[in-house]
């Protein structure tokens, strides 16, 4: 069973790895159905959604199987016999990220630990930012009606049953696992979009980084998912997320969103209740967690350590890097990982994380000193005044998640 990686439950102590860190999971992002050019080439939208691809990327450590269509497999009987000839499909579809309806591929291949997201933008409704999901699927394996040897049939049967195994779980024994989906932003006229992820957006702005981050989760399965429903349990306003992971960072069963229908009270079992606190994965930073249903423009969010535990509950293996404050993963909290906070300031890195470095400054994974720990201890410079601001509540946007199933 794929599970939360060498994690102390109940304590939940993560630092952030960064990108030097070679990472299993590939988040990809394909901009073939982006016609509205909304993630242009060398755009900040499309640095900026990147950016969060990336961080799925170092944050995720399964190893997933690739997914290829196995060559047509003709027999070798002799042609008065009628040889047969075996053969297999595969097809991926997803909501169109820049339209309506659904696109439909037909065996396209997807490397080994590729989750591959089709991106784009269009008018949505309302107040939606966003929408994301997994995509669906479908394989089968056929033949012209002819004959096979007995080991041909042997080897047909276990080229289908790679292929199946490929094609619905990656290779995994259990847990979600999908060959990727679709995320969709906003591009209507009333959302003021602030697309730099290396600043923190103003007010009346709607944070790209923010919406990302929610969406590509929605993307990797959180609330869209049978894995994450099974955890769930109860109606209106009294329904909850009990993954054992998550309970572990929560402290409890976590209260999920509802809306009212009607005058009823539906529940919304897709996002975490507006509300919920948890602590910024990799920080010590406190803020609402990233899958609540709705986002105050002025405002950046990022995945948090209950964010983090619902992914390991839906079966991700969420890697823990281990010595908080080792910044660039070498074993070493030192001078070095104050250059990777500085450069990520605003956009991965708070104040929080500094104050987290610097109380570890000095220490090693071995459990002793690091070389040159007497050294003088790196403090903010004036990079500070420029990135760092009040952030000023406003009109609250909506996140909206689809579901997909196989």
């Amino acid at each position: 069973m794929r599970r939360l990686s060498t994690i102390v439950v109940g304590a939940l102590c993560w630092s952030l790895v960064v990108a030097a860190v070679a990472h299993a999971i590939q988040v990809n992002v394909d901009y073939t159905y982006d016609t509205t050019g909304f993630f242009a080439v060398g755009s900040p939208a499309r640095h900026t959604l990147e950016r969060v691809a990336d961080f799925y990327s170092d944050l995720l450590d399964d190893a997933f199987s690739p997914i290829s269509t196995p060559a047509p497999f003709t027999s070798s009987i002799p042609p008065q016999q009628n040889p047969g000839t075996a053969t297999w499909q595969w097809t991926m579809n997803f909501l169109n990220p820049s339209g309506a309806g659904e696109i439909t591929l037909i065996d396209k291949t997807i490397a080994a630990n590729e989750y591959r997201l089709y991106v784009g933008a269009q008018n949505l409704p309302g107040t939606t930012l966003g929408q994301g999901g997994p995509g669906g699927f479908r394989w089968q394996s056929g033949g012209d009606g002819g004959y096979f040897t007995s080991a041909e049939v042997d080897e047909i049967d276990a080229t289908t049953d790679r292929f199946s195994d490929a094609v619905t779980m990656r290779g995994e024994t259990d847990g979600f696992a999908r060959w990727g989906g679709s995320v969709s932003f906003d591009s209507g006229a009333g959302t003021n979009w602030h697309f730099d992820y290396a600043t923190p957006p103003s007010a009346g702005e709607s944070d790209l980084l923010t919406v990302a981050f929610h969406e590509i989760g929605h993307a990797l399965g959180l609330g869209s998912v049978t894995e994450w429903n099974n955890l769930t349990d109860g109606t209106g306003n009294a329904a909850y997320f009990y993954g054992p992971f998550a309970v572990a960072a929560y402290g409890g069963t976590v209260p999920l969103a509802f809306h009212q229908v009607g005058g009823n009270l539906v529940a919304d079992k897709a996002h975490w209740r507006d509300g919920t606190k948890s602590t910024v994965f990799g920080s010590a930073a406190i803020q609402d967690a990233m899958m609540g249903p709705s986002v105050n423009s002025g405002i950046r969010k990022r995945l948090t350590k209950l964010d983090a535990a619902a992914l390991a509950d839906i079966g991700w293996t969420v890697r823990d890097p281990g010595l908080q404050g080792d910044l660039n993963h070498d074993g070493t909290v030192d001078a070095a990982d104050y250059t990777v906070w500085r450069d990520g300031l605003g956009s991965r890195y708070t104040l929080d994380d500094y104050s987290v470095w610097k109380a570890n400054f000095g220490q090693s994974a071995t459990g002793g000193a690091a070389a040159g720990s007497k050294a003088a201890v790196p403090e903010p410079s004036g990079i500070l005044a420029i990135l760092l601001g009040t952030a000023i509540l406003a009109a609250s946007g909506r996140y909206s998640g689809y579901r997909r199933s196989a």
